[in-house]
């Protein structure tokens, strides 16, 4: 697992028992194409992070009461934000 990826894995639930597999996987992050043009604006920015955060608030808040109190309980817009990326990625030959 990536360094950045572990370290908040372990901050947030493993209380610091999860290893390194190795160094390698340890340094190693997503390589994106020379190439790589991005239809998504925001993920120009973030490409070179192991870890990043998207604020859904904004997003959540624009939609109705009962809409966003049924997409909470399944994780729905997180499920699709992350189709999306995959998508792109896919897309882009990573």
């Amino acid at each position: 697992m990536n360094e950045d990826i572990l370290h908040l894995s372990n901050s947030i639930v493993y209380d610091g028992v999860i290893q390194h597999g190795s160094i390698q996987v340890a340094n190693d992050f997503v390589k994106l194409p020379k190439d790589f043009n991005s239809m998504i604006s925001w993920l120009e920015v973030v490409k070179k992070q192991s870890v990043t955060f998207l604020k859904m608030d904004k997003i959540v808040q624009s939609i109705s009461g009962f809409e966003r109190k049924q997409m909470a309980k399944k994780n729905y817009l997180e499920a699709a934000i992350t189709a999306l990326i995959v998508d792109h990625f896919i897309h882009c030959g990573v």
